[in-house]
């Protein structure tokens, strides 16, 4: 993989200090423990972290992921997907009253659906966050089928937990998401070519929909004023306790010459978009609340 990075030495400071720590010589001697201390002590599965005021950009020149039971050997695309010119603008984070916390776990319990699963979870609770990503092109298994742009996203608050299996991964995604803007480009006509979405929120729920009644319609009026929206809790992808998470995996057919991607995204919460554009045509806001996806497949096949 070859990787390009620019990152403030704010960055690199954070980096350094969360790796070594800073001690006299005598602090850092090795002594022997008797019984009593050493069955005082308990192992532990991570760690906490601050972030204050970093400011970075961010550049990787090419990124590939693949699947390890392709054969690459004939076809250096089977099984691969790329991302080229994966850039990051203007990055800013800064962590508020809680810390961002790291923890590496397996799940030991013969009555959970995922039971003998191993995850790493983050979770940042108090996160503020404005970053801008853009992906110049996005390759599948050899086939360029687009360009990708995220502004101004935001996460007052999230967490992550993922794991691996077979072909892919396991995850699970919970999110308060403000994006300024997300256009998929895909081909080179920016006007009739994208596909864009303005000021996405993604929550749990919103107030304004606390009084709606299907059978009154005087309770149906969504305000379309994006300052009006009052987001509540996280937008979830995935579902690891009910044995639903959310999965990616990649694969290649040997015997006909196609590689596949296969995305499955159960999900819940809602979803406010304040504009939509497919194309030269404007669609206007577009609001979806209350969503409940138990099973929601995509997939991408190339030949």
């Amino acid at each position: 993989m070859d990787m390009k990075k620019n990152a403030s030495s704010k960055i690199f400071i954070v980096t350094l200090l969360s790796v070594f720590i800073i001690a006299s010589p005598s602090m850092a001697e090795m002594e022997t423990m008797s019984d009593k201390a050493m069955d005082a002590v308990t192992a532990q599965s991570g760690f906490s972290a601050f972030f204050w005021d970093i400011n970075f950009d961010y550049q990787i020149g090419s990124l590939r992921i693949y699947d390890t039971d392709s054969d690459r050997s004939t076809d250096p695309d089977a099984g691969v997907m790329e991302f080229q010119n994966f850039t990051i603008l203007n990055g800013y984070l800064n962590t508020e009253t809680q810390p961002v916390t790291f923890d590496i776990f397996s799940i030991d319990d013969e009555t959970h659906p995922m039971d003998g699963h191993s995850y790493m979870m983050w979770t940042a609770l108090d996160w503020q966050q404005n970053i801008n990503y853009s992906i110049d092109s996005f390759i599948f298994c050899g086939q360029d089928i687009g360009s990708l742009f995220l502004d101004e996203v935001k996460k007052p608050s999230y967490y992550m937990m993922i794991g691996a299996h077979g072909s892919g991964v396991d995850f699970e995604y919970g999110v308060d998401l403000d994006i300024g803007a997300a256009t998929y480009q895909y081909n080179a006509s920016v006007t009739d070519g994208s596909f864009t979405l303005s000021n996405i929120t993604l929550a749990e729920s919103f107030s304004d929909m606390d009084d709606f009644d299907i059978d009154d319609s005087t309770t149906w009026d969504i305000p379309t004023d994006t300052s009006l929206w009052e987001a509540n809790g996280l937008f979830v992808i995935g579902d690891i306790d009910n044995g639903n998470p959310a999965t990616i995996d990649i694969g290649y057919n040997t015997t006909d010459a196609y590689g596949a991607l296969k995305i499955s995204l159960p999900m819940a919460g809602s979803i406010r978009v304040e504009n939509l554009e497919f194309g030269s045509q404007n669609f206007g806001p577009c609001a979806i609340d209350g969503l409940q996806i138990h099973r929601l497949d995509v997939y991408l096949l190339t030949n």
